[in-house]
This record gives C-alpha cells, sequence and structure tokens, in this order.
C-alpha cells in the first residue's frame, strides 16, 4: 500500500480507468479536457500491468472521494 500513496495522481487515474473497463472509462473521459485526456492515455500507455491490489486501492480512494463530495480533480 506505501507504493500506492506515492504513486502520482495521474498513474492513479490511469489505474481507475484500466479498473473501470472501455465503457465506464469512456464516461470519465468525456468530463476531461484534451489535454488531460493526453495526459491520462500517455500514463496508460506506459503503465505496466497492474496488481489487484493497486486497481482495488484506486476504486476505493475514487469512492471515498466520490462519497465525501470532494470529486476527483486534476493536477495530481
Amino acid at each position: 500500500m506505501s507504493n500506492y500513496i506515492s504513486t502520482s495522481g495521474l498513474d492513479k487515474a490511469s489505474t481507475l480507468l484500466l479498473s473501470l473497463g472501455v465503457e465506464n472509462s469512456s464516461k470519465v473521459l468525456q468530463y476531461l479536457g484534451e489535454s488531460e485526456i493526453e495526459r491520462v492515455l500517455m500514463a496508460l500507455s506506459k503503465s505496466s500491468s497492474v496488481s489487484p491490489e493497486t486497481r482495488s486501492l484506486a476504486l476505493q480512494e475514487a469512492y471515498e472521494l466520490a462519497e465525501s463530495g470532494a470529486g476527483i480533480h486534476g493536477g495530481g
């Protein structure tokens, strides 16, 4: 888990998108600007396999952010 905590926001976003699957990821991507999409897609293209634990942590963090009303914002 300590590796996940030090992971950049961009890498967390790409992990989240990988975890969501194509249909749900496309729904998320429509809320991003062009430059944000490019950055996330570049991170996705550079990512290797992601462990189930890391995927679970990304989903959990996104859920907690959504529940708290903080939302998910760029810049990480």
